[in-house]
């Protein structure tokens, strides 16, 4: 066993250049046919020895390269400019109303954000919205009420979606603040909404009645 040995330490001496490359698969055959499966036990062992003996012959150490994605971005992201907040026009609006513009989109993205808050009793006028429109709530207490005379009370967290065409308003109860993002699309003219008459007195405080069951 010692004659293997000092055969493999010589033979290992020999191949250590090799071995660095990343050769050893050759030289571990031609070690299992010239001693057999102890020999190559023996080989482990003699290589270790082998770097002890010429230290110099230790390849470096290769550092990790930071991992960099090889597919190529045709777009790039981008950090969006803030717009000025406007009041909301008499056409649109009764009472004091505040939009501010957050995103609107070019061909093929068609979908507008805005934050609009509403001061206590300010409303929407009545309208419609071709692809519909999202409401979700961040501030305050407010409603959402349809021609049939179905009314939705939104609070922040809360989400409500009117469809296509329908006809609706919103605004803040009586005595509260609110605000809601207000998300929807245009459609192939270019068009969000279609508004209509005011919300009557009348109107406004019906729906406050049933808001405040809630």
């Amino acid at each position: 066993m010692s004659a293997i040995f000092l055969a493999c330490y010589s033979y290992t001496g020999a191949l250590l250049p090799n071995l660095i490359a990343g050769q050893l698969s050759h030289h571990v055959g031609t070690v299992a046919i010239a001693f057999g499966h102890g020999g190559l036990a023996l080989l482990g062992t003699a290589i270790v020895l082998a770097f002890a003996r010429d230290p110099g012959r230790r390849p470096d150490r290769v550092e990790p390269r930071p991992y960099r994605s090889t597919a190529r971005r045709t777009t790039l992201m981008e950090k969006l400019p803030a717009k000025d907040t406007f009041k909301g026009p008499a056409d649109w609006f009764t009472g004091d109303v505040y939009g501010s513009p957050i995103y609107s989109g070019t061909d093929p993205n068609r979908m507008t954000a805005t934050l609009v808050r509403f001061t206590p009793g300010a409303r929407t006028h009545w309208h419609r919205h071709p692809l519909g429109q999202c409401l979700h709530g961040t501030d305050g207490k407010g409603v959402v009420v349809a021609r049939d005379g179905t009314v939705l009370v939104i609070t922040a967290g809360e989400t409500i979606w009117t469809p296509p065409e329908e006809e609706h308003w919103h605004g803040a109860v009586s005595g509260q603040m609110m605000a809601h993002l207000a998300l929807l699309e245009v459609d192939d003219e270019g068009g969000s909404a279609t508004w209509l008459e005011p919300v009557t007195d009348e109107e406004y405080a019906a729906a406050m009645a049933i808001a405040v069951a809630h």
